[in-house]
């Protein structure tokens, strides 16, 4: 397993040159096309919350899963700053 991400970087995450591929309403949008219960969603290495804030649009809950402490508090900063109530924050531990 590689080093875990560097939260030095953490604004590449969420740049808007980023959104345009593969952009996250185009994946949430797929996703709700689907004929599928959208109860639950898992964003496994979550980060900045590039797909976790738009899959919180689409599902009941959404647990985000982020190994890197640092890149998990700004997570849930960016849920905060949004008021984003349906997603759960779970800090893995990086390997």
């Amino acid at each position: 397993m590689g080093m875990p991400f560097d939260p030095a970087y953490a604004s590449y995450l969420d740049n808007p040159s980023r959104r345009k591929a593969p952009p996250p309403k185009r994946i949430l949008r797929y996703l709700l096309s689907l004929q599928i219960e959208r109860r639950i969603a898992v964003d496994v290495g979550a980060g900045t919350g590039y797909l976790t804030i738009p899959l919180s649009w689409g599902f009941g809950k959404v647990y985000a899963v982020e190994a890197n402490p640092q890149m998990a508090q700004i997570l849930e900063k960016n849920l905060r700053e949004r008021g984003v109530k349906n997603v759960e924050v779970l800090r893995g531990e990086p390997t």
